[in-house]
């Protein structure tokens, strides 16, 4: 209704100027000034208001305006009351009889503009409002470049073949004619001036328009670069048609690229990422792209012909502009297209082997969804610079889905059923699995959609500046942070029980299939372990030992290969001489070698109990019983020899006091408190082993026998403190008298005539607390100052030692 009134205010002051002049022309009046001071304005004609609130990107039709007459024009910002202070103010004579097209263009406002063109009133004086030749089917067009911050151009058709159509236009220039068209769908590209680069094409659909026997004005409108023009409205080309109204925007021609951040150099780990026009012009910057994440699909310039080229520009993600770039690459895109680009490699010059360039690859014909419903359709990308050619098998299906992929290399669209896959990565030979994967499309409720997989990190971060490790993730179409696919692994604990000081400390190294370097240890001490690790399952891994001071595991000591169940716990100790002398038995009969339990537990089966696994590592001990004496237990395992494990023991979590006895349970060899309660490790599940020589002496003086524990977290062994045996019945417990136990502040000890002796106390850690003489008959010993608890005693006569248990209470 408001442009009714516009246009009738219009007419009316019009008819008043023809009644007293017969004369009069024809002109249509565009705005097309894009300034934010200008997009609403007010047009006065001889101080009378023609136009009330005329926006920015429309037209009024063809009206009569007096001619032979200067007629004064005057544009007010809107909601004027009167014509001082317009913001333009021009004079103009028309000539009878002729058709004008008058286009308002340029700027009122001088700050915040790249490129300053004042505003003014640009006349076409042979306007049509028709074809010139009627019921031909043409369309004859007018074009005019009203974009101040666009240089001059060409315009070419190219969906037909036409070449270039007007040559040379520069800013407030109009077409030299009207272009006679024949009233079909055209593609036009606007170019440089010398027709080498396209900056922007466009689709001029005349005949889907039904604009056959129109005449109409194309206008180059707005901005090239918003960012620098107050982001005010961007570029584009527009149709005024001979009825006025608002213009009808031509389509862009545009494609939708994914963009994905897959480099692993550290120097990249967030970036921001440009895309720049052919002129130099930032379309957008996408800030603070972090390593392994995407961008949705985004519209991007493209072109029928792959001439205009956008480049992608990567920079600090401290950069200002694209001028601070750190990589540029140019990407031609097809019209109606949708790509995938992936930016991976190196771009440090040094701490990364092999350095593979920077680049971005660029996949067309990508996909936001399936083809078929209920399937997920995967695109495979190998981006892992240090990877070899690989395959992927998938083992459901029992068939290879990825032959001889390079780095840098896409593989088309695999259409996958939705459900949860086993993969292995493979060699290119597939005689060697790299790594296996889980890809729980199903779980992950990925049914109609297209993702992109990547190989993405290092095999061997030791030599790639200790990055990222290999792994694959999924590209969703919404974009966001990479889609990790679950590794398949197993837990490993690793325990260093070799006596030899040769091997006292040493470096640990996990080599992979490939020979990629998976982790290193240093400086793994005697009696220590590792906490459980993740490692890769289902492949060879090959544990070396090597030298303390060891750079690569190229000179280890020793080396086993072993395959882990996906999922499974297991624990290797480090056992045995390396050393080939000074040593009996020597590393001819108990060489060094790794022991491997595939059934560990991080944990107790049942709770509020204590797992105990036990490993047989004293080189010089022979097979053996441990029994448990004290809670009357008996025998907890039975003949376990050197570098054996026996099955876990499930206990009750209390403090336990062990005999190591020879396999005949004749002669006990050492004894031990066990003190799990006092430990605390209720829920736990610990491995004991017998570590350490029985006769140091005949082992270059190396550690002593005892039990170890090694706990789940690693750390040093915990010793099991060590519990004197009786070895003589002259003084026994028939013959000695002990009491109160419990006890309260004493204790008294009654020995047989014409005996004397000590006593020792011990606490349930082993640390003696308390030591007594003891004479004939009745002794009693000051118990006050201990706190609460179970203590070990020890009475040692001459040639007697007996041991026993009492508590002491409050």
């Amino acid at each position: 209704m408001k442009k009714l009134l516009q246009i009738s205010s219009l007419v009316f002051t019009l008819l008043v100027g023809i009644n007293s002049i017969a004369q009069t022309a024809r002109v249509q009046v565009i705005h097309n000034s894009p300034d934010v001071n200008a997009q609403t304005v007010d047009v006065w004609v001889n101080n009378m208001l023609a136009l009330d609130d005329f926006e920015f990107r429309t037209a009024t039709p063809f009206l009569d305006l007096p001619a032979g007459v200067p007629v004064e024009i005057r544009v007010k910002g809107s909601n004027s009351q009167d014509t001082t202070n317009p913001l333009f103010f021009t004079t103009q004579t028309l000539q009878a009889n002729e058709t004008y097209v008058a286009v308002a263009n340029g700027l009122v406002s001088q700050m915040g503009y790249s490129n300053f063109e004042p505003f003014t009133i640009s006349i076409f004086p042979t306007g049509r409002e028709q074809a010139a030749n009627q019921g031909a089917s043409e369309t004859d067009v007018l074009a005019f470049h009203g974009a101040t911050d666009a240089p001059t151009v060409d315009i070419a058709e190219v969906g037909v073949g036409a070449g270039t159509i007007i040559d040379d236009l520069n800013y407030g220039s109009f077409s030299a004619s009207y272009l006679s068209l024949n009233t079909a769908d055209y593609t036009i590209q606007v170019q440089d001036q010398t027709g080498a680069v396209t900056v922007r094409e466009y689709a001029a659909p005349l005949q889907t328009l039904g604009l056959q026997d129109s005449a109409l004005v194309v206008l180059a409108s707005g901005f090239l670069d918003p960012s620098a023009n107050n982001n005010s409205e961007g570029f584009g080309l527009y149709v005024a048609l001979p009825s006025g109204g608002q213009l009808i925007e031509l389509p862009m021609s545009t494609a939708t690229a994914q963009f994905a951040h897959n480099s692993a150099d550290m120097a990249a780990e967030v970036v921001d990422i440009y895309m720049v026009d052919p002129v130099g012009v930032t379309l957008a910057k996408l800030d603070d792209v972090t390593y392994q994440s995407a961008t949705g699909f985004l519209p991007a310039p493209a072109s029928i012909d792959n001439s205009l080229e956008v480049q992608a520009v990567i920079a600090p993600d401290t950069s200002t502009s694209p001028a601070s770039g750190i990589y540029t690459q140019n990407i031609a895109l097809s019209t109606d297209s949708s790509y995938v680009a992936i930016a991976s490699g190196i771009v440090s010059g040094s701490g990364y082997n092999p350095s593979q360039p920077f680049n971005i690859d660029v996949f067309e014909g990508a996909r936001s969804s399936s083809q078929n419903a209920g399937q997920v359709d995967v695109l495979v990308y190998h981006g892992a610079t240090d990877a070899p050619t690989v395959d992927v098998f998938e083992n459901t299906l029992g068939a290879t889905i990825v032959d001889d992929l390079d780095y840098g290399s896409f593989q088309g669209y695999i259409n996958a059923p939705l459900a949860d896959l086993d993969l292995t990565v493979r060699d290119g030979s597939g005689s060697i699995d790299v790594r296996n994967f889980n890809a729980p499309l199903a779980t992950l409720g990925l049914g109609d959609t297209a993702l992109t997989v990547v190989a993405s990190g290092f095999l061997d971060p030791s030599q790639n500046s200790d990055g990222q490790e290999f792994g694959l993730y999924a590209i969703l179409p919404q974009g966001g942070p990479f889609v990790e696919l679950p590794m398949q692994t197993a837990q490993m604990q690793i325990i260093h029980n070799s006596a030899d000081m040769a091997a006292e400390t040493v470096d640990l190294y996990a080599e992979g299939p490939a020979g990629e370097q998976l982790g290193k240890i240093d400086d793994v001490s005697f009696r220590t372990a590792t906490p459980f690790m993740e490692v890769p399952s289902g492949i060879d891994l090959t544990f070396h030992v090597a030298d303390e001071s060891s750079m690569d595991f190229s000179n280890s000591i020793f080396d086993k290969t072993v395959i882990l169940n996906e999922n499974s716990s297991n624990i290797v100790i480090a056992n045995g001489i390396v050393s080939q002398s000074g040593y009996t038995p020597d590393a001819s009969q108990v060489g060094f070698d790794l022991y491997l339990n595939t059934n560990a537990r991080t944990e107790a089966a049942n709770s509020g109990e204590t797992d105990v696994l036990v490993f047989h590592g004293a080189t010089d001990a022979p097979t053996v019983d441990v029994v448990e004496v004290d809670a009357g237990a008996g025998t907890l395992v039975d003949d376990i020899d050197y570098g054996n494990f026996s099955s876990y023991l499930e206990l009750a979590t209390a403090d336990y006091q062990l005999n190591v006895t020879s396999s005949d349970g004749q002669t006990t060899v050492a004894g031990f408190s066990a003190p799990l309660a006092t430990l605390n490790l209720q829920d736990s599940a610990i491995t004991v082993l017998a570590s350490g020589f029985l006769d140091p002496s005949q082992n270059s003086n190396g550690e002593a026998f005892g039990l170890w524990a090694a706990l789940p977290e690693g750390g040093n062994l915990v010793e099991l403190p060590s519990v004197p045996t009786s070895v003589d019945e002259v003084v026994n417990k028939e013959n000695v008298s002990i009491y109160p136990n419990p006890a309260v502040d004493q204790l008294t000890i009654e020995l047989p005539n014409d005996v004397q002796g000590e006593v020792e106390i011990y606490d349930m850690l082993g640390s003696m607390v308390r030591t007594d003489r003891l004479n004939s008959a009745r002794n009693v010993i000051d118990m006050s100052e201990l706190s609460a608890g179970q203590y070990i005693y020890r009475i040692k006569t001459d040639n007697t030692t007996l041991n026993g248990k009492v508590m002491k209470i409050k």
